[in-house]
C-alpha cells in the first residue's frame, strides 16, 4: 500500500472501513468532496468570525472618534433603528441636526474605513 493511500486511509473513513476498502469509486469520491466540504464549512465559520472581529473593532475605533453628537445620532438612527425625529427627541436636538450630525458621522466613517 502507498503511502498516500495509506494517508487517505487516516482521514477518510466509511463505515468505519478505511478508504482502501471501499470498492465503488462513486462513494469514495463522494466520501472525500463531503469531507473537503466540511473543512471549507468550517474555513469559511472561521473567517466569518474573523471579519465579525474586525468589523466590531473598525466600528469601535470609528465610534470613538466621533464627536459626542454624531456618535448619538449613528448609533440611535442606524445601530438602533430610530426614525430622525425619535432620535432628535431622544438626544434633545432638532431633527435638522440630527439629520446633519448623521450625514457627518457616515461621511467619517466612509473616509476612515477607505483610508484604513
Amino acid at each position: 500500500m502507498s503511502d498516500e493511500i495509506e494517508n487517505s486511509d487516516r482521514k477518510f473513513r466509511y463505515h468505519n472501513k478505511p478508504m482502501s476498502a471501499v470498492s465503488n469509486n462513486r462513494v469514495r469520491k463522494a466520501i472525500v468532496k463531503e469531507s473537503i466540504d466540511t473543512h471549507f464549512e468550517a474555513l469559511n465559520i472561521e473567517m466569518d468570525i474573523a471579519n465579525r472581529q474586525w468589523m466590531r473593532r473598525l466600528l469601535h475605533e470609528i465610534l470613538e472618534q466621533l464627536p459626542e453628537r454624531q456618535r448619538q445620532a449613528l448609533t440611535l438612527c442606524e445601530g438602533n433603528g430610530l426614525k430622525i425625529r425619535e432620535a432628535a427627541t431622544k438626544i434633545g436636538c432638532s431633527k435638522s441636526t440630527v439629520q446633519r450630525s448623521l450625514k457627518a458621522a457616515l461621511k467619517f466613517a466612509e473616509e476612515y474605513i477607505k483610508n484604513n
